[in-house]
C-alpha cells in the first residue's frame, strides 16, 4: 500500500472525505492484516487524532489513494 492520503469512495458514511493511512498491523488472534488510518476532519466530540482500523481488503475496496500529503 502507498502511504499518504486516501479518499473514501464507497460506504454508508464518509464518502468523499479524506483519511490518512497510518500503518499496517495484524489482528493478534486471526492474523488478518488491518489498516490503521486517521480521519482528516474535526469531530466535535473528540480531542486529538482518532485512529481507526479496517480489514486491509475492505480498505482497498472502499478507498482510493489521493497523494502523499495535503497541499
Amino acid at each position: 500500500m502507498q502511504t499518504g492520503v486516501y479518499r473514501k469512495i464507497e460506504g454508508r458514511t464518509g464518502v468523499g472525505m479524506l483519511y490518512e493511512f497510518d500503518c499496517l498491523c495484524r489482528h493478534h488472534t486471526t492474523s488478518v492484516e488491518m489498516v490503521v488510518y486517521i480521519p482528516l476532519r474535526i469531530d466535535p466530540g473528540w480531542v486529538g487524532p482518532r485512529h481507526c482500523v479496517m480489514d486491509r481488503s475492505e480498505f482497498e475496496r472502499k478507498f482510493e489513494w489521493v497523494g502523499e500529503g495535503l497541499s
